[in-house]
């Protein structure tokens, strides 16, 4: 599978109207997150011995739907799929250096591999942080972006100095 980057991906106003419903509702609940990627192996630039790589995220699914799960409808549906494995949203906090999180594979435990799962991304907000994949590709953090690959590519998150926050979704998928 080749990596396929899709922009303007959702219409702006169906994007607009995630966003309200994510990133500006104090209602939505995030979950704190001691390490942003599990079992990562090591990275240059990466994070130092007792620095912290935490973000907030929220499980949209993972063998259920979250209450939240419809404003995420209208991204979901465009997916051509119809088995997820799991969607989740991060929230990546700012850091004053681009940090590597971890080169990993999702939903994978450590020297394991899921094959069979595609990855896409999508990115929610503007921010100069990034998503490097092993073969040297860089996805910056474009609002209303698609990338998609398959979950053989080891990848990493590459944290933003300007945002305080950089929002993706984050989509498992057969």
């Amino acid at each position: 599978m080749t990596t396929k980057i899709i922009d303007n991906f959702l219409d702006p106003e169906l994007h607009k109207w995630m966003c309200q419903g994510v990133i500006e509702n104090k209602y939505f609940p995030w979950y704190f997150q001691p390490v942003t990627a599990p079992n990562p192996s090591p990275a240059p630039y990466g994070f130092a011995e007792g620095e912290s790589q935490s973000s907030y995220t929220h499980l949209v699914y993972l063998n259920e739907w979250s209450d939240f799960h419809h404003y995420f409808k209208p991204l979901l549906e465009k997916i051509e799929t119809t088995q997820f494995s799991r969607v989740k949203i991060n929230s990546i906090l700012k850091q004053p250096s681009p940090k590597l999180h971890g080169w990993h594979l999702d939903q994978a435990k450590k020297g394991e591999s899921r094959e069979d799962l595609k990855v896409s991304i999508y990115y929610l907000n503007n921010n100069n942080g990034y998503t490097l994949l092993e073969d040297g590709t860089r996805i910056d953090s474009v609002a209303n972006r698609l990338v998609t690959f398959s979950n053989t590519m080891l990848h990493t998150c590459v944290s933003q100095t300007d945002a305080d926050r950089r929002f993706v979704v984050n989509i498992n998928y057969y």
